[in-house]
């Protein structure tokens, strides 16, 4: 009967070396973890104005099919600087993007215009 009193007054609950192990675990895991989703949240600002300036690409071309209008400004959601003004030569292709440099919901992305396939492509900077 005592043997049983002294197992029923015995306190459950984790060490301190497993607490601790726990802790070190979850650090190395938010070490992994934290660069890689800001790596890819850099990526889909990229992805985000690459996106936006092909749509206003589109539009500068459409404009220039309806009137001939080389230069076309757009207003980019969520962008700085903005607006963009694209820059089309006499025959209706990409000639140049004002601002190469841009800021996306605070990353910085880099842009190219591409004049000999009439594309723009981004990237994180």
């Amino acid at each position: 009967m005592i043997r049983e009193r002294r197992k029923d007054n015995r306190k459950k609950g984790f060490t301190l070396v497993e607490l601790l192990i726990v802790v070190a675990i979850i650090a190395i895991l938010a070490a992994v973890a934290i660069p890689q989703y800001n790596k890819y949240v850099r990526k889909a600002a990229a992805g985000n104005a690459q996106a936006a300036l092909s749509a206003c690409l589109s539009q500068a071309m459409a404009e220039f099919a309806d009137n001939g209008t080389t230069t076309y400004t757009c207003n980019l959601q969520d962008t700085s600087p903005s607006p963009v003004t694209i820059t089309l030569n006499a025959d209706g292709n990409l000639d140049s993007i004002s601002d190469t440099s841009l800021t996306v919901k605070g990353h910085n992305v880099t842009c190219t215009a591409h004049t000999d396939t009439n594309t723009i492509t981004c990237e994180p900077s």
